[in-house]
């Protein structure tokens, strides 16, 4: 049984922001947070988006998300967008996305990796403005076709990334 969906996205022009009211993005290293601290507010956020889907996702700890994100060669924290709030005092994140340059030279290729956000804020146009900034950057780059793998049993992370130009790009096994 197949349950990774491996889905590709071709870009033909520019893409254009999409801005939020109320709503803006700022870079991992654009926080007043430290490190730690902005990866404790991304794991919170992991933690509730995926709370309820039918394949969950256990907790992680800070040395997990340095082992998954920063220790990782592509990671760059101008590629990992947080989606926040103007008017909350809150410290939560709405949303998160990241950027993930997969391999090298001719074979490198862009890749969404975690594109989430939180329950309470679906369906707000939030993972449209996040994926819209990811495309820009990948666009500036050079790139103009993106991956991500998402898994088949999340339905509407499928019909989301289908209404925003995906198709599939093949299956693994996972």
């Amino acid at each position: 049984m197949h349950n990774i969906e491996q889905l590709k996205k071709e870009m033909f022009q520019l893409p254009l922001p999409c801005l939020l009211n109320g709503v803006h993005l700022q870079t991992f290293s654009q926080t007043n947070s430290s490190d730690e601290e902005s990866a404790v507010r991304w794991l919170d956020l992991r933690r509730r988006a995926f709370a309820r889907q039918s394949v969950g996702v256990r907790d992680w700890s800070v040395e997990e998300f340095r082992g998954e994100m920063m220790e990782k060669g592509w990671w760059s924290p101008e590629h990992l967008w947080f989606a926040e709030s103007d008017e909350s005092e809150s410290n939560e994140l709405l949303g998160a996305i990241c950027l993930a340059i997969r391999g090298s030279g001719e074979a490198a290729v862009p890749v969404v990796h975690w594109l989430m956000v939180d329950p309470r804020h679906r369906r707000k146009g939030i993972a449209t403005a996040l994926l819209r900034q990811l495309e820009l950057r990948s666009w500036e780059l050079g790139y103009r076709e993106i991956l991500l793998e998402t898994h088949s049993r999340w339905k509407a992370a499928g019909e989301f990334y289908r209404k925003q130009g995906f198709v599939p790009a093949g299956t693994a096994d996972s």
